[in-house]
């Protein structure tokens, strides 16, 4: 037994039995058309013999013996008549027997494990079960019908095969032929058989006070070759068998789910793959209204990686030692951030902003189409990159703005790689917008919510929904989880131990502003908002409510929020006023 499925009787031989054994009952229906006229024969021959054994019919076979005593030879081709017409009788009541003795073995065994299956749960659909159920009360119906009809062709035969050994007898020996021992053994098994056939046909629901009467019931042949019963059988040899198929395709895709969708893409999604449709789209809208005043450069990341980014310069166009880095999240690119650029230059006088390219975003490499990134970890060094160009610009002070995976990058590069950092520029101050604060507990929260309800909350991140669903159906274990995230590093060639922003931030001198949703969005809670503020050195926490947006849209940069971009031109004003190394 495991989980609650016993896996022997599930897989096992009795399941097999059972399917053999319905097969069989399908084949002993083809066979009992056949056989339905062989008693309708029966019962003519069996008419023909009461015909000829009635007692008048002896007495005036008899009588015609009596009035020629000198030859019992009269007699003779009576008896031989009434002899054939029981080996006939005898003949097919044996075919008959064996046949029902098949029928009953084939009952009785299908009776007991119908009886043995119902008794305990299993994966069983719907359909199935019901029809099992059902069945059960007809399997042991028809054992006691069968069982009642054995009992009938037994002594039937049994009586048959001793009145045609009597006749039998006497006719080896005409000159002592005995006469009344020949009509006493007749009258004596037909007799006995009566009283069988009363009790027997009772059973199977049957009233009869003689033997003719036999002859004359309505039914007695659905009762012998029971079409219900086999037709019942065949019914569910095509349930069990289409619903093998189900189990079988409902395996597959149960193993897909775990293996394939609660590991594999998981993973995939999450880490290795990158939209190439996406990350390629340039957002001409914004891009037009601004490209008179930027210029698209070329740069490398700390690590030699060559980038590409868009310059904007400031409102009044004049030269200034002053400007913004934006960085994106997964699977966007430079002009993704351009809106903040656009308001925030209108906003503050003497400002130049920076919107990077990550590595495998943006068209740099465009005939790449499988694109992976280490959300945030390595992409550090792009942002170490930007600020360093921006330094041999002859810039020499720098704010830098993330969302997202921009976010993480920008947390990682500020407080894992200061000493990578330009001595030329200072930085005076970040924003990050809905980032993790620990990759591993990401990953994790991600994959319980996201694999979760049969894929259903996967759907639900992206299409419009509100909330996830409250109920958790098939919840990944902890097992698939780490599975997930190892196939990540692997994927990917990064620790995901090793990208911990909430450890970083903690090593950031310059102040940071932190911005997050209530209400959570389809990645980030605000737990994640909490911890980042909780451990930088002079953090600021924004908190924005989106009740009535998606979960999808909570997510996205707040670009068309009054609120978060006057809170963000104070706080790079106060910061840019401010002193190295100062809080605000």
């Amino acid at each position: 037994m495991v989980f609650g499925i016993n896996i022997a009787n599930l897989f096992g031989k009795r399941k097999k039995r059972v399917m053999e054994l319905l097969e069989e009952s399908e084949k002993l229906s083809a066979e009992g058309l056949k056989r339905e006229e062989a008693l309708a024969i029966l019962f003519k021959y069996f008419n023909e013999f009461l015909q000829e054994s009635k007692q008048e019919k002896i007495e005036n076979e008899l009588r015609k013996e009596y009035k020629d005593v000198q030859s019992k030879e009269v007699l003779l081709p009576y008896f031989k008549k009434v002899y054939f017409l029981l080996r006939k009788i005898g003949k097919i009541l044996g075919l008959m027997g064996k046949f029902n003795k098949r029928l009953l073995g084939n009952a009785e065994e299908l009776k007991l494990l119908v009886e043995e299956r119902n008794k305990g749960w299993r994966i069983i659909p719907l359909d199935e079960r019901k029809f099992f159920l059902e069945f059960q009360n007809l399997c042991n119906k028809r054992y006691e019908e069968l069982s009642a009809i054995d009992i009938l062709l037994s002594r039937a035969y049994g009586s048959i095969d001793r009145m045609s050994r009597t006749i039998e007898l006497e006719l080896r020996d005409i000159e002592n032929f005995d006469t009344r021992r020949v009509v006493e053994c007749i009258n004596s098994e037909k007799q006995l058989f009566l009283e069988i056939a009363k009790a027997q046909l009772k059973k199977l629901g049957f009233e009869v006070e003689s033997l003719e009467e036999i002859l004359k019931l309505e039914g007695l042949n659905q009762a012998v070759f029971d079409k219900e019963f086999l037709n019942n059988a065949k019914q569910g040899t095509k349930i069990v068998k289409w619903n093998k198929r189900i189990r079988r395709i409902a395996a597959t895709y149960i193993f897909l789910f775990y293996a394939g969708f609660q590991i594999v893409l998981p993973a995939y999604f999450t880490s290795m793959q990158i939209d190439a449709a996406t990350v390629n789209t340039f957002h001409q809208d914004v891009y037009k209204r601004i490209q008179q005043n930027s210029q698209n450069i070329r740069f490398k990341s700390y690590d030699g990686i060559e980038l590409s980014g868009i310059l904007i310069k400031n409102n009044r166009n004049m030269p200034t030692n002053k400007a913004m880095i934006l960085v994106h999240g997964r699977s966007a690119n430079a002009t993704w951030l351009l809106p903040y650029a656009e308001k925030l230059r209108m906003l503050n006088e003497g400002l130049d902003f920076f919107s990077i390219n990550l590595r495998n975003h943006g068209p740099d490499r465009p005939d790449e189409w499988l694109r992976s990134t280490t959300i945030g970890l390595k992409e550090a060094l792009d942002v170490v990159g930007a600020i360093n160009e921006l330094a041999a610009r002859g810039y020499t002070e720098v704010i830098v703005y993330g969302h997202s995976m921009g976010g993480a990058a920008v947390i990682n590069a500020l407080g894992k790689h200061q000493n990578l950092l330009s001595k030329d520029i200072a930085v005076k101050g970040a924003i990050v917008e809905k980032t993790f604060a620990n990759l591993h507990d990401f990953l994790w929260r991600s994959h319980k919510i996201l694999s979760s309800n049969l894929g259903y909350n996967a759907y639900a991140a992206f299409s419009g929904e509100k909330e996830y669903s409250k109920q958790q159906v098939m919840r990944p274990s902890n097992a698939q989880s780490y599975l997930s995230e190892n196939l990540i590093e692997r994927l990917s060639s990064f620790n995901t131990a090793e990208n911990n922003p909430a450890q970083a931030i903690r090593n950031i001198n310059a102040p940071v502003m932190v911005i997050g949703v209530k209400e959570g969005d389809c990645f980030m809670t605000k737990n994640d908002a909490d911890e980042l503020t909780k451990n930088a050195k002079y953090g600021i926490e924004v908190l924005v409510s989106r009740p009535n947006d998606s979960l999808v849209d909570r997510h996205r940069p707040e670009f068309n929020n009054s609120a978060v971009i006057g809170d963000m031109v104070n706080f790079i004003n106060q910061v840019m006023q401010t002193g190295r190394n100062m809080p605000i």
